[in-house]
């Protein structure tokens, strides 16, 4: 029996916090677990992070776009695999990689980097304990809005690369288990959103998915090579199991998402399949993990294949240090005199530096000791300022016209409670939110930042979270531009 746990993580290093990998790895108690989104680097990774006690642990980085997408596979020592690569082309594999590529033969290199050039891809392969290959595909795969055509392209075409990749290797007898964020929903059922205002027809993705997977209804074809769906396969009515939600509605507590974690299983294991579930109550991410259940048994390789952190040559021992990449040269005195230099004169020369250094240390300090006081810089009321002879000259020297213009130079200033009044319409601050029209509560301030006519623009909206039409502890209809004066 093996437990498989997929989960987009939206930043490795975050979600670890304060914990050791291993201890993080323990708490999710599963023999393999798959991550996606881990938002890193490998320089950005010490041994804490990329090496667990009692696992061995596999990674692909973005190679386009610096701390973006990247996926993980941590695989216990009792399921260590016999092959791993990263990538779903095999432009990236190397030694001990899983086998079947068949969009090579049509595919120029360019748009194979390109494909695998964000770390969306990592392929384990395992030997079960019947003989039989097992290869689980732990994916991340792109998202695009439906206006971003160029985006839509990369997705379709990264979609063709998995569907394609998995049927060559199922056409070679190894059993296949995709897991990851598909970045789809499948039905209507997977998604609040539209529950509540059907979309109309299938978009791109879906109907891309719809082909890659065995409809519930549909009879087994193991000539089609199409995966099954293990969570609607076991649960094919539940309702609001939902794997991923938005952060900025906070969603999450009115658990109104949408279902995009797949852990798909070719018809060969669907006997082997004895459970699969989503757990909506871990939390550290805007996803949420699930997992299945095999009852099947991993032979563990001796070692781990190439791809495995632990032979890093940061963490294997391997690398220079620092210091190694510098010599220590002696000097000799000797050769220096045989230049022209004798011992004395270098020894007059450093004399004479010294000194030098000395007189420079007490010509400072007398500076320093010459230097004006800060009080020096004010005048006090009583002190009498010398004031130049053409300068008088302007003065009127009659005392009684002169207090009578120090009189017509004094300004009424305004009351402490009349210059708080002026500062205030001066600098009026943000306006105040206004209550919002279902709830009678005081809206939040938000700014339209998707690329259209209205980018930029302000709004009020109601400040509860987003969910459904019927619940009552959710957002309002509440909705108003905020007009710049």
């Amino acid at each position: 029996m093996i437990r498989i746990l997929s989960w987009n993580v939206n930043g490795l290093r975050a979600v670890l916090g304060k914990r050791q990998l291993h201890e993080f790895l323990d708490g999710l108690k599963a023999d393999i677990i798959c991550v996606q989104e881990t938002k890193t680097t490998k320089d950005q990774l010490d041994c804490s992070s990329a090496i667990a006690d009692g696992y061995n642990a596999y990674f692909s980085f973005s190679r386009s776009k610096m701390g973006y997408s990247g996926v993980a596979t941590f695989c216990r020592k009792e399921c260590t695999p016999v092959a791993a690569e990263e990538g779903l082309t095999g432009i990236l594999s190397r030694t001990d990689a899983v086998c079947c590529y068949p969009i090579q033969n049509d595919t120029s290199n360019e748009l194979l980097l390109e494909i695998d050039g964000e770390g969306r891809a990592v392929l384990t392969e395992y030997t079960l304990q019947d003989g039989k290959s097992l290869v689980l595909v732990n994916v991340y795969c792109p998202r695009a809005d439906a206006d971003n055509t160029e985006r839509l392209e990369y997705k379709l075409m990264f979609y063709n690369a998995l569907q394609r990749r998995c049927q060559s290797l199922q056409q070679a007898g190894k059993w296949v288990v995709v897991v990851g964020d598909l970045n789809c929903c499948y039905g209507k059922i997977d998604s609040a959103y539209e529950e509540e205002e059907p979309c109309g027809e299938d978009g791109p993705s879906r109907n891309w998915l719809k082909s890659f997977l065995l409809d519930n209804g549909e009879p087994p074809a193991c000539s089609s090579y199409k995966l099954v769906d293990s969570f609607r396969h076991l649960h094919p009515d539940t309702r609001q199991a939902y794997t991923c939600w938005s952060t900025l509605t906070s969603a999450r507590s009115t658990n109104y998402g949408t279902r995009i974690d797949y852990i798909l299983v070719g018809q060969e294991l669907m006997p082997y399949l004895t459970d699969a579930g989503v757990m909506p109550d871990v939390y550290g991410s805007d996803h949420c993990p699930v997992y299945v259940e095999l009852c099947v048994n991993v032979k563990a390789a001796n070692k781990p294949p190439a791809l495995c952190s632990s032979y890093w040559p940061e963490f294997a021992g391997k690398q220079k240090t620092l210091s190694a990449c510098f010599t220590i040269v002696k000097q000799d005195v000797a050769k220096r005199s045989s230049e022209g230099q004798s011992q004395d004169e270098i020894s007059a020369k450093k004399k004479l530096k010294v000194a030098s250094l000395s007189t420079a240390r007490k010509s400072l300090k007398q500076g320093v000791d010459k230097q004006k006081k800060l009080s020096s810089f004010f005048v006090t009321n009583n002190s009498k300022q010398e004031i130049p002879c053409q300068d008088k000259l302007l003065l009127n020297t009659n005392p009684a016209q002169d207090s009578v213009s120090q009189k017509e130079e004094v300004v009424s200033l305004p009351s402490s409670k009349g210059l708080s009044k002026e500062w205030q319409q001066l600098l009026k601050g943000p306006q105040r939110p206004p209550l919002c029209e279902g709830h009678r509560e005081p809206c939040v301030h938000r700014k339209v930042k998707k690329d259209g006519p209205n980018f930029g623009k302000e709004f009020f909206v109601c400040a509860r979270p987003a969910g459904s039409k019927g619940n009552t502890a959710a957002r309002c209809n509440h909705f108003q531009w905020i007009e710049k004066k």
